[in-house]
């Protein structure tokens, strides 16, 4: 038996990952909690409520709720997207009161067995079927479809949603909230008008229920409207990861070297093909790690030699695992290099942001690509 407990102990530690990752994600404390402080002081209340779904836009879902949970920022609850994640959070230790801002069925929320999780409903359907549920103490938060057309009960269906509430026992309105639907667009009188419809929805609600806790009608370029909007806690996504500096850096190395001759193609279906003599390098991240496949051909990483960054645009396709970059023009490269995929520095082409403009989609997309598996390390 203890010859069989050695082996098994000697595989496992053979299964051990390395201690050198050839990708790495680092996430920045300082940047994080400097981006939460910006947009704190820029409300009337001060009090933000950090969106941590799709696992923190691609930035680790409990790294960065860990960061957040001492901050000195006024922060209510967390806002998440399942109740998978508010198990992974619980599971992780995270104590700070949760809110699932998008569909739980009536069952889940009846049978919820986590504590300090709030279940946002998102239709009367949804309501009905709570009040066929045998209920105790649950927290809900009802959203409020303004503009957008997608979740939530409608203006016309508040007054029955309200008296369906007040007849359910074993159940707590929390909150309300609605969602912005184009507050990117200045002076736009769709948003004028969902926060006329709003202030007038929360007036009514706190008649109704004096114990409501929260309102709140947000996203993260409605805070530039927040003096205009009746509520009391601000939701902030994209914004706490990009604004004013962006969280996340994606790092990797070189691990191939080789000289093509002019007229020879590199990477899937020859899209690239030498007009001089070159010297090209791989690197071993592809649209399975994150890099869009809309980069091939387009996009830069930045290759640090001598202590210096050095722009290498990417040719050929990005495959699945591999991209392929010009070094021709940089000196002293060599394999282990290390290669900056996606950079915080807002300065450099190679930003999530700017990299979703050559895509021509918007870099949250990017973010939430980035694998889950791929880890997230914390950096000051």
């Amino acid at each position: 038996m203890k010859q069989l407990l050695k082996r098994l102990r000697h595989r496992i530690k053979a299964l051990k990952p390395a201690s050198e990752p050839l990708i790495t994600i680092t996430v920045s404390k300082g940047a994080l909690l400097n981006n939460l402080a910006y947009f704190a002081a820029k409300t009337p209340h001060g009090t933000i409520a950090p969106v941590l779904k799709s696992n923190a836009y691609g930035h680790g879902l409990t790294l960065i709720a860990k960061m957040l949970e001492k901050s000195s920022v006024s922060i209510p609850f967390f806002v998440i997207d399942s109740y998978f994640e508010a198990a992974a959070l619980r599971s992780d230790g995270i104590k700070k009161p949760l809110l699932i801002i998008a569909y739980t069925t009536a069952k889940t929320i009846a049978q919820n067995n986590l504590s300090g999780v709030t279940y946002t409903v998102t239709s009367m359907d949804t309501l009905e079927k709570l009040s066929l549920q045998k209920l105790h103490k649950t927290k809900i938060n009802l959203k409020i479809d303004t503009a957008m057309n997608r979740q939530g009960i409608s203006v016309h269906e508040i007054d029955t949603a309200i008296a369906y509430i007040k007849k359910m026992r074993g159940i707590l309105l929390e909150g309300i909230c609605s969602h912005f639907s184009e507050s990117d667009i200045t002076n736009s009188p769709v948003t004028a008008e969902q926060i006329k419809q709003w202030n007038i929805i929360v007036q009514k609600f706190r008649t109704e229920f004096p114990t409501l806790t929260y309102w709140h009608l947000s996203n993260t370029d409605g805070h530039l409207l927040e003096k205009k909007i009746t509520s009391n806690v601000s939701r902030l996504g994209l914004g706490l990861y990009t604004q004013p500096s962006p969280v996340l850096q994606m790092e990797t190395i070189i691990t191939g070297i080789r000289k093509i001759r002019v007229g020879e193609k590199v990477g899937y279906n020859g899209t690239f093909v030498a007009q001089k003599d070159m010297t090209i390098a791989i690197i071993p991240v592809g649209y399975f790690e994150g890099i869009d496949r809309r980069l091939s051909g387009k996009g830069t990483v930045m290759v640090m030699t001598d202590s210096e960054l050095h722009q290498a645009p990417m040719i050929g396709r990005v495959s699945m695992n591999i991209t392929t970059i010009d070094i021709s023009h940089i000196p002293n490269v060599s394999i282990g290099s290390r290669v900056v995929v996606y950079g915080r520095n807002t300065h450099e082409i190679n930003t999530l942001e700017k990299s979703a403009e050559i895509c021509g989609t918007i870099s949250r997309e990017l973010m939430v690509h980035i694998p889950a598996h791929l880890k997230r390390i914390q950096i000051s």
